[in-house]
């Protein structure tokens, strides 16, 4: 998609929200008018911003054994770091390979979904209180 041709954002999200309506049984022009919603609905959330779109992934799907063992690895010392450092962060993302920003990203990701599989709400809604 290029700046030229915004339109096929609203029109292919529209398309996608209203198949998905549709596949749950709500008549296709029912679904096609809160697909536009939704997309138009999207574009004013996040107009004039820069957007990363994930590849598609099972959201149900539960979290990897790497991820796990990272956020364990994480939140204990290692010889050179204290667990939750920064210094841990640089050791961990040579280890397996990853760079810094994305392991900030990763962690962030697999302590919200060890939140919620205990139950409790994502760090953003705990208003700064540490997540483990």
């Amino acid at each position: 998609m290029t700046r030229k041709k915004p339109y096929l954002f609203i029109e292919n999200l529209t398309a996608v929200a209203a198949r998905v309506l549709t596949d749950r049984g709500m008549a296709p022009d029912t679904a096609t008018t809160i697909g536009r919603e939704i997309a138009v609905g999207m574009c004013n959330m996040y107009a004039r911003t820069h957007l990363y779109i994930p590849a598609a992934i099972d959201l149900t799907k539960p979290l990897s054994a790497r991820n796990r063992a990272i956020l364990n690895a994480y939140s204990q010392p290692s010889p050179t770091a204290r667990p939750f450092s920064s210094r841990r962060v640089e050791e961990l993302a040579q280890e397996y390979g990853l760079t810094e920003t994305y392991l900030y990203e990763l962690l962030s990701d697999t302590m919200d979904a060890v939140r919620k599989e205990q139950g409790l709400p994502p760090m953003d809604e705990r208003q700064g209180q540490f997540p483990l």
